[in-house]
Parts: C-alpha cells; structure tokens; sequence
C-alpha cells in the first residue's frame, strides 16, 4: 500500500478550495498508484473548514464515505482528513486527525 502522508490542497493559505484541480491531483496520485492521502492541510487556512466539511461531510466528489474523515473517491483512492499545525520554534508537522473545526 503506497499512502501520501501529507498532501496540500490549497496553493496558498488564502486559496479557496478548486475542486476541478483538487480531483485532478487525486486522478494523478491514483494514476502514479498511490492508495491513500492524508489531506493535510494549514490549519490557520482561511478556507479549511470548508475544504474538509466538502470533502468530508458533503462528499463533493461522490465517493464512498468510509468513516469519519474517510472517503474513497470514485477513482479509489483513499482520502483522510489531517491537519498541519505550527510548532513552538516555526516548525509545523503534518498529522492525520478526524475532522476538526
């Protein structure tokens, strides 16, 4: 199993979610044989919320919603919901996490 442990979705933290683009890179991971990404995006990203709560909750892309923060898209590929968040310091780590708003 080949599993992106951390995926940006947004090119900036002020981007709103592109849907066309957004399912064109889970097209391109699937075709370069990736099983699951985990959706780890900026916390602080002015549209976050919404990215997660279309992709996760309304299922915008019409997958097949497995479990809290977990779909698989119609292409197969697994996408979970994660976060990145800031670190004391200027680090930030990526993580896998249910759907926090």
């Amino acid at each position: 199993m080949k599993i992106d442990t951390h995926t940006h979705l947004f090119l900036t933290k002020e981007s709103k979610p592109d849907w066309k683009s957004i399912n064109f890179y889970f097209d391109i991971a699937r075709m370069k044989d990736l099983d699951v990404v985990c959706c780890t995006e900026h916390l602080d990203a002015i549209h976050y919320s919404h990215l997660l709560n279309d992709l996760f909750l309304n299922n915008i892309l019409g997958g097949e919603l497995l479990d809290e923060g977990v779909v698989r898209l119609p292409n197969g590929l697994i996408a979970t919901s994660g976060a990145e968040v800031a670190l004391s310091g200027g680090a930030d780590v990526g993580l896998h996490t249910q759907l926090v708003f």
